[in-house]
């Protein structure tokens, strides 16, 4: 990919297989998009406003040479994202949240539709995911036995949304820009345009809480940053029970073909600590916001 990124934008990488790099104190990566022209440099437009709200931090939308966004690469439609070098805190993330809110206004998203999306992850990573997982017979066990209790965690989750929905209806009211995942504090996964979406803010929550970024016990102490009622406090449970980070291991070895064998057998280990992380944060949240309890957590 070097001769790829030095022909189209000029940066020469040290690593000539990499899609990322980092210079001058910014770190740039290639993203897959099938966005259009207009879409991408409207995304650009919109970075202005980051130093505006983050004096610290940039991100930016690369024009190539041939002065166009968007460039076809061996590996598909691309663009190119650089984002400054450094670290994300809680509080931007909040801050984040709070500043692009008016994103979410108008904007209609229900329980019902995201049960649906939960659905048919769920179905995709039946029927066509695992039958073609190929890993050693040892591996094979911890990867099953890991998406025998996902399953059963999933199941879980989107019956506490159905219950969700018959007893706070079925309008998600709390939208704004979040991201897509948000599993580690890096520049580039907050800044990155490409990882944005409106959604709930739960969704950042969750992901903070999953991938261990923020400590259980200041959790309520974020949360009071929000306008937090049953129905989100439900939706943040409902969001951290669904194996979201199973999953997407298994998307991930499913169309790269890389090996997951030794993060299949860290998730395996790391189960039961998952499970107190979600009994803390159900305690937590049946305490202070008085929803639905789960009786076999």
């Amino acid at each position: 990919m070097r001769a790829f990124i030095f022909d189209t934008y000029g940066y020469y990488p040290e690593d000539e297989y990499a899609i990322s790099f980092d210079y001058m104190n910014w770190h740039f990566a290639l993203e897959l998009t099938s966005r259009t022209e207009e879409e991408v440099k409207a995304m650009k437009e919109f970075l202005l406003s980051i130093p505006l709200i983050f004096p610290s931090k940039g991100s930016d939308i690369i024009l190539s040479r041939k002065k166009t966004y968007i460039n076809d690469s061996p590996y598909g439609r691309v663009s190119l994202v650089a984002t400054k070098n450094n670290l994300t805190t809680i509080n931007e993330i909040v801050t984040f949240h709070q500043a692009f809110s008016y994103l979410g206004n108008n904007q209609n998203l229900r329980l019902s539709y995201l049960k649906s999306v939960w659905a048919n992850k769920m179905d995709h990573i039946e029927e066509q995911i695992l039958p073609k997982m190929k890993l050693d017979d040892k591996v094979y066990t911890y990867l099953l036995e890991s998406y025998l209790h996902g399953e059963g965690l999933a199941e879980n989750a989107i019956q506490y949304l159905s219950d969700s929905q018959y007893y706070y209806g079925d309008h998600i009211s709390l939208i704004g820009l979040v991201h897509k995942r948000m599993n580690d504090l890096s520049s580039y996964t907050f800044l990155n345009p490409f990882n944005f979406v409106l959604d709930s803010p739960m969704r950042d929550i969750s992901d903070l809480i999953r991938y261990k970024l923020i400590d259980v016990g200041n959790l309520f102490n974020i949360l009071a940053n929000y306008p937090m009622d049953q129905m989100n406090a439900s939706l943040l449970l409902a969001r951290l029970l669904y194996p979201l980070e199973l999953y997407d291991l298994l998307e991930e070895t499913y169309l790269t073909h890389v090996d997951i064998s030794p993060k299949i057998i860290r998730y395996y280990k790391d189960r039961e600590e998952k499970m107190k992380i979600i009994k803390k944060v159900h305690d937590g949240l049946v305490e202070l916001y008085k929803i639905r309890p789960l009786s076999w957590l």
